[in-house]
């Protein structure tokens, strides 16, 4: 893993079937569609696979943060 100088804030939305057994649901980061998952293991994947897209988002150039993903400075508390 890399050096993380400047930590990008990224919300998440989990919409969870309060009744489904095995844990079931849909996760978004920010304006992105949703993507529905099933099990512990698909949730975590879920969420693993919005937080590295958020990553590769700042990585770009022209990165503008949204209201959903903010610019921390250092020092700043998230």
């Amino acid at each position: 893993m890399g050096q993380v100088d400047d930590p990008v804030r990224l919300v998440l939305t989990l919409e969870l079937a309060a009744t489904a057994e095995p844990i079931a649901g849909i996760a978004r980061a920010g304006g992105q569609s949703g993507q529905a998952f099933s099990g512990w293991s698909e949730l975590f994947a879920v969420l693993q696979t919005l937080v590295s897209q958020a990553g590769r988002a700042t990585d770009m150039p022209d990165h503008h943060p949204s209201r959903h993903a903010e610019r921390q400075g250092p020092g700043r508390p998230v």
